[in-house]
């Protein structure tokens, strides 16, 4: 209808020959009512149900792609022996979710769409759906009996049985009896007694069965969110329960798991958690023994008193309320006794689903997700209004488009980098060229809005790693002649290197942030009080959110508030050392940095704001006083013409700053000062002990 308006009239805005909005939208319905084999629903899927079936010329085996309909309740079952042959020849991971809100309700309950999504079998391979279900019920007889169909005719096309090396889903006790039930031929307890048994060193079971890892930390957030807690305490509990996932081991998991508990039921923050995390053992025989009937009010049907699992844990729990330390009134921002009985009651009977105890990674359902988000925006275009027969018919041309999608061939990616053309000769078809995203710390995503507790010792992981090469850019060495290379040749071969941040200090090496925060506290316990160091995680550490009371008793307990000069050297970008300088007494903050090529090497604002905010809390200065203080940012810095000085360079500010003496830069003396002030520092003389 819109065709036939005249195009001349639509082009100058005349839209009067043109169909209104509600005449197209009609005449739309009316095309789907067209397309319909029949006015009621249930005939009309059959008799789509029988036109797959006789329009399939790829099939052998089995014909169509609908091969189960119900109706009442609605359940409709769909796959093509195109990708189960496929899945067949690689067997990758399946992953298995559920979403609704796509068709509109005609019977009791409103229809889910079950989706099984298998991962691609390389690594630039895209996944593909392997099976479908739309479905009114959501049992586990419903499940069970989809997924033993698929399993039987998996089967028969491919005389093998259904044996994914893995399944991932969501925390679904209906997704889980069901998998475990069909393609196990088990229970779940018996599958848990399984992986209890492979954790003493037996053989793991044949298919792991896994929980998505954020979907599982969405519930225990949400389960922290209704226990009532807050503040610091949360972004804490939710660390530690992050350093749950990653447990690779029974003896890590138990570990952790003391430790949360602990912080959960002590009214008091307690002060042994720093150095309790090594020597906590399994309670086996002891108090936990003792006192085991103790929770015995649990049902025994429960998976808490019917696992392996849940009895060992619920053992953990009983042994952690012994250790506790009463008190008269709660202090600890973190009790909460409710959160550890819903850890041990919900979560740790199924740890082997969603821990790494049984596997090597933490899962994600990001795969079926992608799909889910697919379909919903490219395939029904945000329209989740659809009639369910609609909805399989679109659904059916979709799976249709996939089939003749794969039988296409395709070229391989080219592996070798291809030279642009220049600018100069092509401006008009350069595209914009953004900077590469500044690779993050080794840290899962699950980390992204957690921090330990205060009363927890910071992990060696989170703190900055500065073991990368500088730069990318080759520069010239600086030249020595033969008589100065033998001279420090003979030095250094009387030197024994033997860890880490000693071996840095080697010339020609990077020098690690261990070395860096050694020598600039050696200078600090030196200076009498007048000079103040920072470690090189400042950033991180602002970064973390400190408020400005955490900040105050961290400062005042430092006595940085009487100190003159403060060192706060950084890292900038992974791969080169630069410093602040303050000056408490002209009110100075002075940047030092020796690498100023791209127009890299100048202060950054949020370090500024950093350092203003510890100013503000160690009462040093405040909003009224900001206008009488200065930052020097000297453009007469001496650059450094290697790849590996600047460390060295970091020092020799440090040192002038907080020794008042001016000599020239060498780098290798340099290195043997720092090497030589760091080996009496009483922290590096036990690093370097055998």
């Amino acid at each position: 209808m819109a065709s036939s308006a005249p195009a001349e009239q639509l082009k100058d805005g005349n839209i009067t020959e043109a169909p209104p909005a509600h005449v197209l939208r009609q005449a739309a319905y009316e095309r789907r009512v067209a397309e319909r084999y029949s006015q009621d629903w249930a005939e009309d899927l059959t008799c789509r149900m029988e036109d797959s079936v006789a329009a399939d010329a790829t099939s052998k085996v089995l014909k169509g792609s609908i091969h189960f309909l119900g109706k009442v309740p609605l359940i409709v079952h769909m796959y093509k022996e195109h990708f189960i042959r496929r899945y067949h020849q690689h067997r990758t991971v399946l992953h298995i979710d559920a979403t609704g809100s796509l068709t509109k309700q005609i019977g009791s309950k409103r229809p889910f769409l079950y989706v099984i999504v298998a991962e691609g079998e390389r690594q630039d391979s895209t996944s593909y759906p392997l099976a479908h279900m739309l479905s009114e019920s959501h049992t586990v007889p419903t499940l069970e009996h989809f997924l033993s169909q698929l399993s039987r005719d998996y089967k028969e096309v491919t005389q093998q049985p259904l044996a994914p090396p893995r399944v991932v889903m969501d925390f679904s006790w209906a997704l889980i009896h069901s998998t475990v039930g069909s393609l196990l031929k088990t229970t779940v307890p018996a599958y848990l007694d399984t992986c209890w048994e492979a954790t003493k060193g037996d053989s793991s079971p044949n298919i792991i069965v896994s929980l998505c890892g954020a979907h599982i930390s969405h519930r225990f957030s949400r389960a922290v969110r209704e226990s009532g807690i807050g503040g610091e305490s949360a972004p804490g509990f939710m660390w530690l329960f992050a350093k749950l996932q990653q447990s690779k081991t029974m003896a890590e998991l138990d570990r952790w798991f003391h430790t949360l508990v602990m912080l959960a039921l002590s009214k008091e923050t307690p002060r042994t958690l720093t150095e309790g995390l090594g020597s906590m053992e399994t309670p086996s025989n002891s108090a936990a023994a003792a006192d085991e009937t103790e929770p015995a009010q649990e049902a025994p049907k429960t998976y808490r008193a019917q696992t392996p699992f849940g009895r060992h844990f619920d053992q953990l729990l009983t042994a952690a309320k012994g250790e506790v330390v009463e008190a008269d009134r709660t202090t600890s921002a973190f009790y909460c006794p409710r959160l550890a009985e819903y850890l041990v009651r919900n979560l740790m009977p199924l740890a082997p689903l969603w821990t790494q105890i049984i596997s090597n990674q933490v899962a994600s359902n990001a795969a079926v997700e992608s799909y889910m988000r697919i379909v919903k925006k490219q395939m029904l275009r945000g329209r989740t209004r659809l009639h369910p027969c609609e909805f399989i018919r679109r659904l059916n041309n979709d799976v249709i488009a996939r089939v003749k999608m794969d039988s296409i061939p395709t070229r391989p990616a080219p592996r070798g980098r291809k030279r642009k053309k220049s600018p100069l000769h092509n401006p008009d078809q350069q595209e914009e060229q953004w900077a590469k995203r500044n690779p993050t710390a080794d840290r899962p995503t699950w980390y992204a809005r957690t921090r330990p507790p205060s009363c927890i010792q910071r992990p060696e992981s989170c703190k900055l790693h500065a073991g990368k090469k500088q730069g990318k850019q080759k520069l010239r060495q600086p030249k020595q002649n033969a008589q100065q290379q033998r001279e420090e040749a003979q030095l250094w071969s009387t030197i024994q290197l033997d860890n880490d941040a000693i071996q840095s200090l080697a010339p020609g090496q990077w020098m690690t942030d261990d070395a860096l925060n050694s020598y600039c506290q050696a200078l600090a316990s030196s200076s009498g009080g007048r000079v103040a160091s920072f470690a090189t995680y400042w950033q991180p550490a602002m970064m973390a959110g400190r408020t400005s009371a955490m900040l105050k008793a961290m400062l005042t307990a430092q006595g940085v508030h009487t100190a003159d000069i403060w060192l706060l050297p950084y890292n900038r970008r992974g791969n080169h050392w630069a410093i602040y300088i303050v000056a408490t007494k002209t009110n100075t903050i002075v940047h030092m940095d020796s690498w100023r090529e791209n127009g890299l090497g100048r202060p950054n604002r949020l370090d500024v704001a950093f350092i203003q905010r510890m100013l503000e809390s160690a009462g040093i200065a405040d909003q009224s006083s900001w206008g009488t203080w200065r930052l020097v940012d000297p453009k007469e810095t001496p650059q450094q013409p290697d790849t590996f000085s600047c460390g060295p360079r970091v020092c020799f500010y440090a040192e002038v700053a907080a020794t008042g003496c001016h000599r020239r830069f060498c780098d290798s003396s340099m290195r043997l000062r720092i090497l030589q002030e760091i080996r009496s520092v009483p922290v590096i003389e036990l690093l370097c002990q055998d």
